[in-house]
């Protein structure tokens, strides 16, 4: 997903009356720091995976595959905990779907072998 369409959702989100408390805030200014956070976190996988394609030796190659199995990890459950619940409680059957969608694909990664 895009750090974009998750911005717009968001926002919708945060038009959306409330139907119960949440502990996070939904306000447009919370949309557009998800949107950021996601964007920078992109960035810093493609990062770490850059480093790992250009290490000079096996030492930096193992510190930037931990980097980037960190940066991956902290993404996947920030969205988990985060974005996908605002998908499912304010988009309806398209947000679940939506949700699903990106849980699967995590689910891929995660059984993705790692190499030793």
């Amino acid at each position: 997903m895009s750090a974009r369409s998750a911005a717009l959702i968001l926002r919708r989100a945060a038009a959306a009356p409330r139907a119960s408390s949440r502990l996070f805030s939904t306000s447009p200014i919370a949309a557009d720091r998800i949107s950021k956070t996601i964007t920078d976190d992109h960035g810093r996988i493609k990062e770490a995976q850059h480093g790992i394609l250009n290490a000079k030796d096996n030492d930096e190659k193992e510190r930037w595959q931990n980097q980037f199995v960190w940066q991956l990890a902290r993404h996947s459950i920030a969205e988990e905990l985060v974005v996908y619940p605002a998908f499912e409680k304010y988009l309806g059957d398209k947000g679940q779907s939506m949700a699903d969608a990106d849980r699967a694909e995590h689910q891929e990664v995660k059984l993705i072998p790692v190499p030793t």
